[in-house]
């Protein structure tokens, strides 16, 4: 058992109470606190991300009078740079601990979300979509996953789980929030809010909950409880060298990269196959919908299955989804199809934050996270410009599909035969 190394408490967050504290006062595990304000560090990613962004970029293009060409091209670097500080970000995480790390992320993304709604030219619109996307989608993330994935052991699925709902009704508030918000007081006074909340609200609410492991506070990871030994885990270059990595990372970046293109041509997609509008968005109501129910299902399931066979089902399940697609004709097939891709889009997600804690232990967890989050984000960053290509190419969306559902059936054999390596020693 040579590949493995001892996990120790990270230098930033040495235990600062015995057994007999507090903490072990509390009438839950503490854990779940991590997971509460994990799931609200994801949901402020939107400050980066092309969804958040999206919900300000007409009111923004208009007022500082670019091109949607500029501004996708702004957007394509920023990702792109982005991905280049998520394995710095989760080497940090494991030396020096979450809560730091957390902290020393929101202040200066609260300050880059006020300077992007303060901006008045080009020049500074680049730095401030630049830092927001560089701060809020790539290193938030990784910290994000990590508050978790340090905590939790055998419930690492179920953790991921209550965290994807809460993710996906933070999304929901969110965008109902600025939804409203932007057309009544304008893009710049929402954003600046945002920024404040983020910088006096969340930032102090991290620093004083947060806690990097259970070491921290004197308890007992599960890890531990399961093994009675300390926690062990593969280092990331060890990680690296195992198919299960390449696996989990390459249908987890796949999903995202033909989701993040479908989404953004919905209306064109379904505009296609003979729908309307209002079609969009039934079906972006039905997939968040089967999405809440099947991340609870999806944790359940992850602590009895094996996370290999669940991921060759998420697998599976958008291959047929997106041959329906790509032949959809009544409004049966559209539900179908939406219930179909909302319930493999939570698998995905739910497998994608367990996984790494799960198959490599959690010694080198954020560097490790680091790389599979890096791959992730450069693949959504292209999703829509291949499936656009294809478009331009062919006159139709449908031979993008086909070919999306032969990759998506292949990654499904292999995530059913791929071993998955566990980073606990007895």
């Amino acid at each position: 058992m040579s590949s493995f190394r001892e996990y120790k408490p990270v230098d930033g967050e040495t235990p600062i109470l015995t057994a007999g504290g507090v903490f072990t006062r509390f009438p839950f595990y503490y854990g779940w606190v991590n997971v509460v304000i994990a799931a609200m560090a994801m949901v402020i990613t939107l400050a980066g991300s092309d969804q958040g962004l999206g919900l300000i970029t007409e009111s923004l293009l208009q007022d500082l009078h670019i091109d949607k060409l500029h501004w996708s091209t702004i957007a394509l670097c920023a990702a792109l740079l982005g991905a280049l500080f998520v394995f710095p970000t989760g080497k940090l995480i494991d030396r020096f601990g979450s809560r730091v790390v957390l902290t020393c992320i929101l202040i200066p993304l609260g300050l880059a979300v006020i300077g992007l709604s303060r901006t008045t030219s080009i020049g500074q619109l680049w730095v401030a979509a630049i830092s927001a996307s560089i701060l809020g989608q790539s290193a938030l993330s990784i910290a994000s996953m990590a508050l978790v994935g340090k905590w939790f052991g055998r419930r690492i699925s179920l953790a991921m789980g209550v965290y994807s709902i809460l993710v996906v009704i933070g999304f929901i508030i969110a965008f109902t929030v600025f939804g409203a918000a932007i057309p009544k007081y304008g893009w710049r006074t929402a954003w600046q809010t945002f920024g404040c909340v983020i910088l006096f609200g969340v930032a102090p609410l991290g620093w004083v909950a947060v806690r990097a492991t259970p070491g921290c506070v004197g308890l007992s990871g599960e890890f531990e409880k399961e093994t009675g030994t300390q926690v062990v885990g593969m280092t990331c270059s060890e990680a690296l060298r195992t198919p299960a990595f390449w696996l989990f990372d390459l249908s987890s970046a796949f999903f995202g990269m033909l989701l993040g293109g479908i989404m953004l041509f919905y209306e064109s997609i379904l505009q296609e196959r003979g729908f309307g509008a209002h079609t969009r968005d039934l079906v972006l109501v039905i997939q968040t919908a089967a999405g809440l129910i099947a991340s609870f299902l999806g944790g359940w399931a992850g602590m009895r299955w094996s996370l290999g066979k669940l991921m060759a089902l998420a697998m599976a399940l958008p291959a047929g989804a997106l041959v329906l697609l790509a032949n959809i004709s009544s409004q049966t097939g559209v539900i179908v199809y939406a219930v179909t891709m909302g319930i493999a889009g939570a698998l995905v997600t739910v497998i994608f934050f367990s996984i790494w804690s799960h198959a490599y232990g959690q010694a080198h967890l954020g560097k490790i996270q680091g790389v599979a989050q890096g791959l992730c984000i450069v693949a959504g960053a292209f999703g829509p410009r291949v499936l656009a290509q294809v478009h331009v190419i062919t006159g139709l969306y449908a031979p993008a599909f086909l070919a999306y559902a032969a990759l998506s059936a292949g990654l499904g054999v292999w995530a059913w035969l791929v071993p998955i390596p566990r980073g606990i020693r007895n």
